[in-house]
C-alpha cells in the first residue's frame, strides 16, 4: 500500500511541474479586442497618445488564445488600409516562466508604438468612420461562435468622408434626424454577430467647435448605427479612461 500511495504522490508532482515548466493551455474562453484609433488632425494629441497607451495597457493583460487588432481611422478606409492595420494572437503554448507571454507583449508593444508613430506623422485631414467599419468586420469574420467579440472605437466621431460631413450636414442639426440616417445607413454595415461595442470619445478640436445640440446627435447617430439585437453599444466622453473597464475580462 504504501509503495503504490508513494507512486500516486510522484505522479502528481509530476504532472505538477510538467504544468508549471510549459505546455498547452488552452484559454477559457478566447477574446477577440478590435481597436478603431482615430488619427485625423482634428484629434488633440495628447488624445491620441492617451488612446494607444491604453491598448498597450490591454494587450499586456491578454490571454492565451486571446486576438487583437488595430485598424487607424483615416480619410479612405479602401486606400489607406493596407500595411497599416495591426493584428497578433497571444501564444496557446506556454514556455518556461511565461516566456511566450513576454516575448507576445514586447513584440506587441514595438509594433503599436510604429504604428503610433506613423500615425503622428502622417495625420488625415478626413475621417472615414463607417469605412474603417467595414475593416472590423473582415477582423472578426474568422471567429466562430466561441470567440468574445469586443469593438473599441475611439475617435471624434466626425464623419467627413467626402460624401458625409457630419459637420455641416442637415440630419445631424438634431436626434431624431440623426437616429433616421443612422438606421438607414446601418443596413449596410457587414454582419458581426455578437459583437460589444464601445464608443469612446477623443478631445477633438472639430468637436469642440459644434452646438451642443450637433454634438448630442452625432451621439445619438453612433449609438443607433451600432444598435441592433446582436450589439450592445456604450458610449462614454472619457474614451480612452473608460475603455480600461469596457474591455475588463468578463469571460
Amino acid at each position: 500500500m504504501k509503495f503504490v500511495a508513494y507512486f500516486v504522490l510522484l505522479l502528481v508532482l509530476v504532472l505538477a511541474l510538467s504544468s508549471c515548466a510549459g505546455g498547452y493551455h488552452p484559454p477559457a474562453q478566447t477574446i477577440h479586442r478590435v481597436y478603431l484609433l482615430d488619427c485625423s488632425a482634428s484629434i488633440a494629441p495628447k488624445a491620441l497618445d492617451d488612446a494607444f497607451h491604453q491598448v498597450e495597457l490591454q494587450a499586456d493583460k491578454m490571454q492565451r488564445g486571446d486576438r487583437i487588432s488595430v485598424i487607424p481611422i483615416t480619410s479612405d478606409s479602401d486606400t489607406n488600409a493596407q500595411g497599416n492595420i495591426l493584428r497578433m494572437t497571444v501564444p496557446l503554448n506556454r514556455q518556461p516562466y511565461d516566456q511566450d507571454l513576454q516575448v507576445f507583449r514586447k513584440t506587441f508593444r514595438q509594433a503599436l508604438h510604429t504604428l503610433h508613430d506613423h500615425a503622428r506623422a502622417h495625420l488625415f485631414d478626413k475621417t472615414d468612420i463607417i469605412g474603417t467599419v467595414d475593416l472590423a468586420a473582415q477582423e472578426f469574420a474568422p471567429d466562430d461562435g466561441h470567440v468574445q467579440k469586443r469593438l473599441i472605437v475611439l475617435s471624434d466621431f466626425i464623419e467627413e468622408d467626402g460624401t458625409l460631413d457630419f459637420r455641416t450636414a442637415p440630419a445631424l442639426a438634431g436626434e431624431n434626424s440623426a437616429r433616421m440616417l443612422a438606421s438607414r445607413l446601418a443596413k449596410n454595415i457587414p454582419e458581426i454577430s455578437a459583437v460589444s461595442v464601445f464608443l469612446g470619445s477623443l478631445q477633438s478640436n472639430e468637436l469642440d467647435r459644434l452646438p451642443k445640440a450637433r454634438r448630442q446627435a452625432i451621439r445619438e447617430f453612433w449609438l443607433e448605427y451600432f444598435k441592433n439585437e446582436k450589439t450592445h453599444p456604450v458610449f462614454a466622453t472619457d474614451g480612452p479612461g473608460m475603455s480600461a473597464s469596457f474591455t475588463n475580462d468578463s469571460r
